[in-house]
């Protein structure tokens, strides 16, 4: 019977479409419960980063660039109140763009 059981889990799990980051991003509904296990793991602050790039507008160069500040200043400063784990170099790069200003194409 457990067997049985086992084996009609198994073929429901390959049955379903695999979960994915996109998945958890692009569906309000899943949102919620991806952000609560992100939290659980200390690591919400990367998933709000990554929303956050994904909203960015494409339409005026100067809303680009004020929101790319604020999203520097949220989670890339080496003082951000939300820091996300990225490596020391990708940070560097990430402080120069601002620096010189290169934030739009």
């Amino acid at each position: 019977e457990s067997e049985r059981l086992v084996e009609e889990i198994k073929q429901l799990c390959e049955s379903l479409p695999p979960i994915t980051y996109k998945a958890h991003t692009r569906d309000p509904e899943a949102q919620p419960f991806f952000r609560a296990f992100l939290a659980s793991e200390t690591a919400q602050e990367n998933f709000d980063f990554i929303l956050g790039v994904e909203r960015l507008p494409s339409a005026s160069p100067e809303t680009i660039r004020n929101q790319w500040m604020e999203l520097f200043n949220r989670f890339i400063a080496t003082d951000a109140r939300q820091s996300v784990n990225i490596s020391s170099s990708s940070r560097r790069l990430f402080s120069e763009a601002i620096e010189s200003d290169n934030l739009v194409p």
